[in-house]
């Protein structure tokens, strides 16, 4: 039950996050880079932000590039709020499905290890996929839109 458990609370987070972004709610304490007082961003822009500033050892040059984009760009900002519900919906749903079946269906004991270890892998990298075409195409829309006001 680890994984799916671990999947809900992805799903559980992600959903917050976006329903104060989408209210405009401000932070009460810091949240990563975002100050106290500004409004909340998408949880995925957080995970994002923090996962390439550590990984690629930017630290604080990637984190305020990025926070120049989002405050700069309509269509980034929308993108990342697409992507949250994208991740954030479907977590809860596979996690709740998932603990469902092993956990009320009485499934045995070998299929219930099955599902729980193997469904949220399948659907990660499904949806992993699917999360890096619709990112690539977002960001080529919004180099063109750039393209297009700095030659006018």
């Amino acid at each position: 039950m680890p994984v799916p458990t671990f999947v809900l609370f992805f799903g559980f987070e992600l959903t917050i996050l976006a329903v104060l972004n989408a209210c405009g709610v401000s932070a009460p304490f810091r949240i990563s880079s975002v100050p106290r007082g500004q409004k909340i961003r998408p949880g995925v822009y957080t995970i994002v932000e923090d996962v390439i500033s550590v990984d690629t050892g930017t630290s604080r040059h990637y984190r305020e590039a990025i926070n120049a984009r989002y405050e700069a760009s309509p269509r980034f900002q929308r993108m990342l709020q697409v992507v949250n519900w994208f991740w954030a919906v479907p977590a809860l749903m596979v996690g709740g499905s998932v603990t469902t079946v092993v956990w009320v269906q009485r499934v045995p004991q070998t299929v219930a290890y099955g599902i729980g270890w193997g469904v949220p892998p399948v659907w990660t990298v499904i949806w992993v996929v699917a999360t890096t075409l619709y990112v690539r195409r977002c960001l080529r829309r919004e180099k063109e839109e750039w393209d297009n006001i700095t030659k006018a």
